[in-house]
């Protein structure tokens, strides 16, 4: 079925505008099992991650939903969520958006959640840094880092973006 929509002129459009550099190509007027098939066929033909963005939240898990159930069976789709008030999952998506290997990623969000004003990917790129269990930590560099990072340093932790040195 996947392999059908490939020859449909409406997803040549839309892999045409991204070959042509387009960033923002918005596709409407599909609805039910039609919206999935639509980002399955572009998944496969395109070479990095997508962005679906939804009027609310039940449309993006829904949409989600039939892509994992019309997907082929045995192949694995990645998919990630974020939403203006989960904080923690933008920075899990942009992590992994930053990664090798994010090739036919579907990125599932909202128009509220993509208007929230969040850190460039370069800026987080550049910002991030991995700490390993027994690694040995400069605490000053540490600190230093975190708070160029955008973190708040604070007495007592009592949401995400805080840290507290002891």
């Amino acid at each position: 079925m996947i392999s059908f929509l490939n020859n449909d002129e409406n997803i040549n459009r839309v892999c045409g505008s991204i070959a042509a550099g387009k960033r923002n190509i918005p596709v409407s007027g599909l609805w039910g099992g039609a919206r999935a098939l639509f980002t399955l066929a572009l998944r496969e033909r395109l070479s990095g991650p997508i962005m679906v963005i939804s009027e609310r939240e039940d449309d993006s898990e829904s949409l989600r939903d039939d892509i994992r159930a019309l997907s082929p069976e045995g192949a694995e789709v990645q998919t990630d969520v974020f939403y203006q008030d989960l904080p923690e999952q933008i920075l899990t998506a942009l992590s992994r958006l930053c990664s090798q290997g994010n090739s036919g990623t579907i990125l599932f969000t909202t128009i509220a959640s993509i208007q929230m004003r969040i850190i460039s990917r370069d800026n987080f790129f550049k910002s991030s840094f991995n700490i390993k269990t027994g690694q040995a930590v400069d605490y000053d560099e540490l600190i230093l880092n975190l708070s160029s990072a955008g973190y708040d340093r604070v007495d007592m932790v009592g949401q995400p973006g805080d840290f507290s040195v002891r």
